[in-house]
């Protein structure tokens, strides 16, 4: 019951808190929110979004209604999917140039990229697709296929081989004066 009694007295005391105490909680808070618009702020010039992202929202958890933080929240959320964008343009554009030091360099510039160990994967299985496209022809394609456990040029080895079956039977076709071939040649 003493206990009771201690928890009934410090609720009390609470209840009857001075202005003062009130104006610094209120002022702690308003601190507290500045500072994180300042960290976001620093964050989103150095083009740390997702770390602004973070500090936005946890400063929106405080004061959902700042309209400051909100804002800017907005503009991580775009400048995030337009770097999202920018990541996936120069993997692609680094698998089209075929060539292991662009695909080191786009791992070096973009170490936490979800693109990243696909570029790994490209690069461990470039000697085995090199041998492959060197050779050209369906048998080293099928062999890239079968020989490779990482796959990472998989896609391309199809295309190679259906360009190398279209051509095959395009030279048939067009050397032939067969009208039923060369419409299922056209429809396929």
């Amino acid at each position: 019951s003493f206990a009771i009694l201690m928890f009934g007295m410090s609720q009390t005391n609470d209840i009857y808190a001075s202005p003062s105490s009130v104006s610094f909680q209120q002022f702690d808070k308003t601190t507290i929110i500045k500072k994180k618009l300042s960290d976001a702020e620093k964050q989103i010039s150095n083009g740390n979004y997702i770390a602004a992202e973070k500090v936005l929202n946890s400063l929106l958890n405080i004061d959902s209604n700042n309209f400051k933080a909100k804002q800017l929240l907005g503009e991580c959320e775009k400048a995030i999917l337009k770097q999202k964008e920018n990541e996936r343009n120069a993997f692609f554009k680094a698998c089209n140039q075929n060539n292991i030091n662009v695909l080191k360099d786009f791992i070096s510039k973009y170490p936490s990229s979800e693109y990243t160990s696909k570029a790994k994967d490209r690069i461990n299985d470039y000697g085995l697709w090199q041998s492959a496209k060197n050779n050209n022809s369906v048998d080293s394609y099928n062999s890239y296929l079968n020989k490779s456990t990482i796959l990472a040029y998989k896609n391309e080895a199809y295309d190679a081989i259906n360009n190398i079956r279209a051509e095959k039977e395009w030279i048939i076709c067009k050397t032939s004066d067969n009208e039923t071939k060369l419409s299922q040649y056209i429809s396929s």
